[in-house]
């Protein structure tokens, strides 16, 4: 099932059933775009939730709720995802220090940047919150801009 949600920013659409399926932004590259074609608009109690969580974050408010996620993933890349949720609201970490927290071990910061590159939960598993070792803004699937925006956004609530 899959849902639209406008932001601000651009319209997010959300796909779920039993868990939150993936969360993207409508212009994004990674969209599946196979799962977008033959589906109405819907809405079921996990997009609703989604949606009062999206609302919350853009309103300003830390989303108290935790969204149940479908991640279809490796264990690792699971780990990656857990700890990018662990990054507080307004704050940022890099790539490093993210492979420091995953892997007790700097050299696997690639494998944590192709990861989140694989992100399909925008937003609510926060890869913007991830920059580059030198503060740089990198690696964003919806674009450098909206990686800026959310994290001024964020910043402007801390």
């Amino acid at each position: 099932m899959k849902s639209i949600y406008s932001s601000d920013i651009g319209d997010l659409i959300i796909f779920a059933d039993l868990k939150i399926d993936g969360i993207y932004f409508a212009n994004q590259k990674n969209l599946p775009k196979e799962m977008c074609k033959n589906e109405k608009n819907f809405e079921n109690k996990i997009i609703r939730e989604c949606k009062i969580w999206l609302d919350d974050y853009f309103n300003g408010i830390i989303p108290e709720n935790k969204l149940e996620i479908n991640f279809t993933c490796s264990r690792l890349q699971k780990k990656v995802y857990e700890k990018t949720l662990e990054i507080p609201f307004g704050e940022t970490l890099s790539y490093k220090s993210l492979s420091l927290n995953v892997f007790n071990d700097v050299n696997h910061s690639r494998f944590v940047a192709n990861t989140l590159a694989k992100n399909k939960f925008i937003i609510v598993v926060p890869c913007h919150r991830v920059i580059s070792s030198k503060g740089e803004l990198r690696g964003y699937l919806a674009g450098v801009n909206k990686k800026r925006f959310l994290l001024e956004h964020e910043r402007k609530f801390r």
